[in-house]
């Protein structure tokens, strides 16, 4: 018999090892897949878990905005309404002569019509305070019209500060040189020009912060008896803050202090503007202009608005001033806003 081994053994011992290599490799090729699915759904899993650790730091923290922020914003439009209300009728008032450049005959003398004034005016300063201290614990770019309504809330506070801005508006410019060094007489004379018609941020912040009362923790604003009763006591920290203030409001008038006058409307514009909208965007601010007139903030007696029209170019041109003064302040406003890092 020969040691050669036939063909059927041979085909024997192919198969056998044919069906050792295919098992092996099989075996090489499932383990590596298992492997592969087992890295895998670890992967899938660890997306998941941070997906839901993303949705649930989300939930929360829109949570807090909406409880802690939202109705602080809400007060806001509430302060920013009353303003708008007191403003649209000074104009009336200072029409009708109740608001004179005769201090025998003004309210802005230092009475309840000048600090019911400004108490509205600053409660919403003071509003735009609460929501900025709560603001800064948060990231409000999960919410990004918490984040805007807060920039144009914002808008507000630099009004007062920014008197030499608005006198300065391009093409609608008017003298203003309060710090030239001219005499009692020339200043009494030119009181438009000379006089002193906006505030220092210090004494913003300082009125604004003494129109919060309550812990540290839970703030609240003024009310409008807390604010009387604040102001009848001449040592109060209210009346030392309010006094500052007082100064470029008494005896006001729109012709002798002009720069005051465009503060006025520049929050009564953007009051309005704070209360009606659903967008709040330069885009949609822009868009606002058209719904407004110069002739809501005509404080001319009857008979004046029937003589020269330069007078008419005087209003509109002090409307026209404090609009585009609100435009270049919702750049920065916005710019500072994204920039933050709450």
């Amino acid at each position: 018999m020969s040691d050669e081994p036939n063909l059927s053994t041979i085909v024997l011992i192919s198969g056998v090892i044919s069906t050792i290599v295919t098992g092996a490799v099989t075996t090489f090729f499932q383990r590596r897949s298992d492997e592969k699915l087992e890295k895998l759904k670890d992967e899938l899993s660890k997306e998941a878990r941070e997906h839901n650790a993303r949705l649930d730091y989300q939930y929360e923290a829109l949570k807090r905005l909406y409880n802690d922020v939202e109705p602080l914003l809400f007060s806001a439009q509430l302060a920013a309404r009353s303003v708008h209300g007191r403003l649209r009728s000074m104009t009336e008032r200072i029409s009708e002569g109740h608001i004179t450049m005769d201090p025998k005959k003004t309210w802005m003398n230092g009475g309840y019509y000048q600090q019911s004034s400004i108490y509205r005016l600053f409660i919403l300063l003071a509003a735009h305070s609460l929501v900025s201290r709560k603001i800064s614990n948060f990231d409000i770019t999960i919410e990004p019209d918490i984040g805007s309504k807060y920039a144009v809330l914002s808008i507000f506070r630099n009004i007062f500060v920014a008197h030499f801005d608005l006198a300065r508006v391009q093409d609608f410019a008017v003298d203003y040189a309060p710090y030239d060094d001219v005499s009692d007489a020339e200043k009494k004379a030119n009181p438009s020009k000379y006089e002193f018609q906006g505030l220092v941020r210090g004494d913003v912040e300082r009125l604004a912060a003494a129109m919060l009362v309550g812990e540290a923790t839970n703030r609240r604003l003024l009310e409008w008896h807390e604010f009387e009763e604040g102001l009848a006591d001449t040592n109060s920290e209210l009346s030392a803050a309010y006094a500052p203030v007082a100064v470029i409001f008494d005896e006001f008038h729109p012709s002798t202090s002009p720069i005051v006058w465009r503060a006025l409307i520049a929050f009564d514009i953007l009051s309005e503007f704070y209360t009606t909208t659903s967008s709040f965007t330069k885009d949609a601010f822009d868009r606002f202009y058209d719904s407004l007139a110069f002739e809501a903030f005509d404080y001319r007696t009857e008979g004046e608005r029937k003589t020269l029209s330069v007078n008419d170019q005087t209003v509109s041109h002090h409307y026209k001033a404090a609009f585009a003064f609100l435009q270049a302040e919702f750049e920065k406003s916005f710019i500072n806003v994204s920039a933050a890092e709450f």
